[in-house]
């Protein structure tokens, strides 16, 4: 999913455990752990940081992940690269899929670029 500053992380995480009763992990910023009252915020909300480690024990025990690759590069781009992925070579998630024998679902977040416009 395109990701634009984690807002619209939360809409399909509601949507998704309403339709199916299953929690989804959001992959988080590594930065956020850093930071205490973020990472705290971060928890609980159902995000994780998103590390290889972590990634493989969820998938492991059958957990739904969402994860935004382009993480906060792409989640404070500028308004002239709304609805562009700026995911540079950020493909870890593939790897952890391959790894776990995990689907990858593609997901889109219609309008997700204009929850939030950085000034």
């Amino acid at each position: 999913m395109n990701h634009a500053f984690g807002w619209d992380a939360m809409l399909p995480m509601a949507a998704i455990r309403r339709a199916s009763g299953r929690r989804v992990w959001a992959l988080g910023e590594h930065l956020w752990w850093k930071v205490p009252f973020l990472r705290k915020l971060a928890a609980e909300v159902g995000a994780v940081d998103g590390n290889p480690a972590n990634v493989d024990d969820l998938l492991a025990q059958g957990e739904l992940v969402l994860v935004l690759p382009g993480g906060l590069r792409e989640a404070v781009k500028p308004h002239e690269l709304r609805y562009r992925l700026l995911w540079g070579k950020r493909y870890g998630f593939v790897r952890a899929a391959l790894r776990n024998g995990a689907p990858l679902v593609p997901l889109a977040g219609i309008g997700a670029d204009e929850i939030f416009e950085l000034v």
